[in-house]
């Protein structure tokens, strides 16, 4: 579109140039009209062009550049062409000249042309591409996830970047709301074809885990859960929230850090019985309300300076092992263990 723009921009500056050499040479006020209409359509055209470029986020450094150069010329040129008719004018005084409808139309003309090319025709085609990716992620995520009131609610386009100077549009960044979360969550659509949905990176799953873990343990822990979830091992037609036991069969969870929550209440750093017994507790709270039945580890991190320390904690075959830095092992049978309050 913006070629199109510049090549109405070279036939403006023709005509202009037509328009004055044949009104000191027939001293005919129509080409009078016909150059002052289309000199007003070119700055206000112009003006308008340098507003689209500047505002475009699909052009990259370079493109920038060039556009605003090219609209810098264009001005100039209307400038200089500008002060050559009214020099011309001027020295016309065998008729009289002035304006008439012709000068306004063609004018308005050029603009028309401008707007449609500038504003009209990319506004359009930007709604059609927005609902298409709209309607391709809400299909995507009710065939992998179900239908859990999925809504979008901004479409952008993603770029990656070759310096400052290049970015190419490589996708779609798509912020999207459920009633399985508090928060939208981003999908990034790999590839610039709207009406098709192959490549797609989101973390929903790994979202709501967190969400919903971590609202479950600030009940009675001042700890922070982090779950980390490779979502494209998640069939596509999987049709549900799956469990946490199905993640585990789809090799979905990668990485569990359990982490002391900073000014927390947490006093178990010089009690290493007590944090034994807490971890424990923490450990079977857990595998009840994630309903966990199968082999996991988790990461328990306590940072505090010279007092930092983590732990490993493994759940297999109704076993719970808890593995401190030294390798010391505390392992408790699963089928015998009770939660106490904290």
């Amino acid at each position: 579109m913006y070629g199109l723009f510049f090549l109405i921009c070279i036939i403006e500056m023709i005509m202009q140039i037509v328009s004055i050499v044949k009104l000191k040479k027939l001293k005919d006020f129509k080409y009078w009209n016909i150059f002052i209409g289309i000199t007003i359509a070119s700055f206000i055209s112009d003006a308008l062009a340098f507003s689209v470029f500047t505002g475009d986020d699909a052009l990259d450094l370079g493109g920038a550049l060039i556009s605003v150069f090219i609209c810098g010329f264009v001005f100039v040129s209307n400038l200089v062409l500008l002060l050559v008719g009214l020099i011309v004018k001027k020295n016309i005084k065998s008729i009289e000249i002035k304006t008439n409808i012709n000068s306004t139309f063609i004018g308005l003309l050029f603009i028309l042309f401008s707007v449609i090319l500038l504003i009209i025709i990319p506004n359009i085609n930007n709604k059609i591409s927005n609902n298409s990716i709209s309607n391709n992620v809400i299909a995507y995520l009710n065939n992998k996830y179900g239908d859990n009131n999925f809504e979008i609610v901004n479409v952008e386009n993603d770029y990656s970047y070759n310096g400052i100077v290049q970015k190419y549009h490589t996708g779609y960044e798509v912020t999207v709301s459920s009633s399985l979360l508090k928060n939208n969550f981003i999908i990034y659509i790999y590839g610039t074809n709207p009406r098709i949905v192959n490549g797609v990176s989101e973390k929903l799953i790994e979202n709501y885990y967190n969400e919903k873990t971590n609202e479950y343990l600030s009940q009675k822990y001042d700890l922070e859960f982090d779950m980390s979830v490779k979502e494209e091992n998640i069939p596509n037609n999987c049709g549900h929230i799956p469990t946490f036991n199905e993640l585990v069969d789809y090799n979905a969870i990668s990485d569990i850090y359990i982490t002391v929550k900073k000014n927390s209440n947490y006093n178990y750093d010089f009690d290493e019985d007590g944090r034994i017994k807490y971890l424990k507790d923490l450990s079977f709270d857990l595998i009840k309300y994630l309903n966990i039945s199968k082999d996991i580890s988790i990461d328990f991190r306590r940072w505090n300076g010279e007092n930092s320390y983590s732990y490993d904690i493994q759940v297999s075959n109704n076993s719970l092992k808890i593995i401190d830095d030294n390798n010391k092992k505390y392992e408790f049978d699963i089928n015998n263990l009770k939660v106490e309050e904290q």
